[in-house]
């Protein structure tokens, strides 16, 4: 299973001459793997979470909000598991929710639904953290 995610985020990964459908499909596939916490362990691996934080930091939002969307989902269903609060920090999720407010204020109303519900995520975790340190 590890092989067909590796495939959707190579394919997300080279984007740049893709069909616009094909790329959008990989995008709803990885984020319906992750709505299984039996793929989360997968998604969470190097080098396939650091993609995932690539593509959701040089997402633009032309035809790529649909697929902005899809990563977002993504990481909203990874974020239902407490035990991957660690890995998420490590990859700076904070900042890159941020950096995609700023660069739209055009985002449709269902991603700042999302991006509302990953801040309210994080501000517990952080709270959660000044509390009880995670081991390293």
């Amino acid at each position: 299973m590890n092989r067909n995610i590796k495939y959707l985020i190579h394919v997300l990964d080279s984007n740049i001459d893709a069909d616009d459908r094909i790329v959008e499909t990989a995008a709803m596939a990885l984020s319906n793997f992750s709505a299984d916490f039996f793929y989360h362990e997968f998604l969470l691996k190097e080098p396939e979470i650091t993609m995932v934080f690539k593509i959701l930091n040089n997402t633009k939002e032309d035809h790529e909000g649909r697929v902005l969307e899809h990563i977002l989902a993504l990481i909203t269903n990874l974020t239902t598991n407490p035990m991957n609060a660690q890995k998420l920090f490590q990859k700076h999720i904070f900042e890159s929710l941020i950096r995609i407010m700023k660069f739209s204020v055009r985002l449709s109303l269902r991603k700042l639904n999302i991006i509302e519900k990953l801040f309210s995520w994080i501000y517990c975790k952080i709270n959660f953290r000044t509390q009880y340190s995670f081991k390293s």
